[in-house]
């Protein structure tokens, strides 16, 4: 179960750039209350939640997932968040990752969360992996 999950956690110093193919996604998602980490092998169809258990990608979300990185604008997220002050009082907990291995075998990360100010649509980009997982 490490080897599978592992690439989520690393930071990289690559980035998607504009017309990479994305073949690999892993993603991590702690909202304070519940955390998840997913894997989703694009080349191979299949995604996996926080096992080992491999769930089929439907045809028409996995074409979804082929423009993930198009369809959000990756290329131009930055690869650093900015940090963002918060409240020294507050107790919440929100924290993503996004990896992305692209077809020349590239692996880019990002990650943000409280703290830090999220690059234009990382929120609805967690969203829908949030959902594809559920409805799948």
């Amino acid at each position: 179960m490490t080897r599978m999950y592992n690439f989520i956690y690393r930071d990289t110093n690559e980035s998607v750039q504009k017309g990479d193919t994305i073949v690999k996604i892993g993603y991590y998602f702690n909202e304070g209350t519940f955390a998840q980490s997913s894997v989703f092998d694009i080349t191979e169809g299949v995604f996996y939640v926080d096992d080992l258990t491999a769930h089929n990608i439907p045809d028409g979300v996995r074409e979804e997932l082929k423009t993930f990185a198009e369809r959000y604008h990756l290329d131009e997220w930055n690869k650093i968040p900015v940090d963002e002050p918060t409240d020294p009082d507050s107790t919440a907990n929100y924290a993503w990752r996004l990896v992305f291995v692209t077809e020349s075998g590239n692996t880019c990360s990002y990650y943000g969360g409280l703290g830090y100010t999220d690059p234009k649509g990382s929120y609805d980009a967690m969203s829908e992996l949030t959902a594809m997982i559920e409805t799948i």
